[in-house]
């Protein structure tokens, strides 16, 4: 359950009003054409670059970008190879679809085969390729899903065993494999609310393991890290990152002193309120705007680090809800004569009948239809209302 902080409808603009969204957006428009960039669509900034699009770089980003979405000859791109199932490419395939499939061969392979596909003038090669990371990302989903299940359990024996107060999580298996190792920490650190390394044996280096934290709002990974160096100067063998994820490399006989010295440092620059998950929305989401127009609105803005999509708070009557490959839970929401489909990525428990939601608005794009429906973050406690 969640904890949901509602600011209110008019506080949307708190990050950026649309006006500000559309002077600076035009300006690095006009900008980018004098420097000779052709604009077909605008293109949008995703996962993929959001710590970049934050930047007072952001608009030189966006042209780039435009380049890769609109102009770029190479096969890969031509009739969007990548992924090799997209009729048409949208902002979101660069973070969910393009991005994991070139990191999944360095993740699991090498980097090489991504690079040669971008860069191939050969379209078989092209799609061949293509296919190839496609599988690769399939592999690593496989590997992951493994991985995550073990490392849940882990994280549940130790949070249990230290009565829930553990201020940082640190976990290891033997099977580990060091390629995902920082997807699974995000993930556990998502779940968990508190810092989080996940440790993988070094295939390059027997003996010393390889780890990958993920954190939250005020506890700096790296600078936590470089504490931990000099409070045991022979503990880390190598390590960096910055404030949000951070990597390091240790001995494996060294583990139990890395967790004990990250729990003690934890507890001493995090507060017990750090650990609650606080929500900060814009509240409910007028019926008004629930239309294709807006969500697309939403759809094409510079999200980013720092300046994050909007979450919305509405309570909701669940007329369907099942699960999807038993992994997610599909459903069917309803408020007043609107009906929408939610998708909750993740869940497996089933929701009651009447429940408050945090949620993203999307659009769900199939075969060529459009249609609203959002993305579910968390059920808020009632505590909250």
């Amino acid at each position: 359950m969640a904890r949901a902080l509602i600011l209110g409808d008019k506080d949307t603009v708190a990050r950026k009003t649309r006006e500000d969204i559309i002077r600076r957006t035009s300006a690095g428009r006009e900008r980018a054409r004098a420097n000779g960039v052709r604009f077909g669509r605008p293109p949008k900034l995703t996962p993929a670059e959001e710590k970049i699009a934050a930047s007072e770089n952001s608009d030189q980003l966006r042209a780039m970008i435009t380049e890769v979405l609109e102009l770029d000859p190479r096969p890969a791109f031509q009739k969007r190879r990548l992924p090799p199932t997209s009729a048409e490419a949208q902002g979101l395939d660069f973070g969910f679809a393009l991005a994991p499939r070139i990191n999944a061969a360095g993740r699991m392979s090498t980097m090489g085969m991504g690079i040669e596909c971008l860069l191939t003038d050969d379209p078989a090669t092209a799609l061949r390729l293509a296919r190839e990371l496609d599988q690769v990302n399939r592999e690593r989903r496989d590997v992951e899903s493994g991985m995550l299940e073990q490392a849940l359990t882990l994280a549940h024996h130790r949070l249990t065993a230290q009565d829930g107060v553990a201020c940082a999580l640190s976990l290891f298996d033997p099977q580990f494999h060091e390629g995902v190792i920082g997807i699974v920490a995000g993930r556990l650190k998502d779940r968990h609310h508190r810092p989080t390394f996940v440790f993988a044996p070094a295939q390059s280096s027997p003996g010393h393991v390889k780890g990958s934290g993920r954190s939250i709002p005020g506890f700096h990974l790296r600078d936590a890290l470089d504490a931990l160096s000099k409070r045991h100067p022979n503990l880390l063998l190598q390590f960096g990152g910055h404030a949000m994820a951070a990597g390091c490399t240790l001995r494996q006989a060294d583990l139990p002193m890395f967790g004990q010295a990250l729990q003690q440092l934890a507890s001493e620059w995090l507060d017990p309120n750090d650990l609650n998950h606080v929500w900060v929305t814009d509240g409910d989401l007028p019926l008004s705007a629930w239309n294709l127009t807006d969500f697309m609105a939403l759809e094409t803005q510079v999200w980013g680090s720092g300046f994050a999509p909007p979450l919305f708070c509405t309570e909701w009557r669940v007329a369907e809800q099942r699960l999807l490959g038993d992994k997610h839970l599909k459903l069917k929401l309803a408020r007043g004569h609107l009906e929408v489909d939610g998708i909750w990525f993740g869940r497996t428990e089933l929701l009651p009948v009447t429940a408050r939601l945090i949620y993203k608005p999307q659009i769900n794009r199939w075969r060529g239809n459009l249609q609203m429906q959002v993305q579910i973050e968390a059920l808020v406690e009632s505590a909250a209302k």
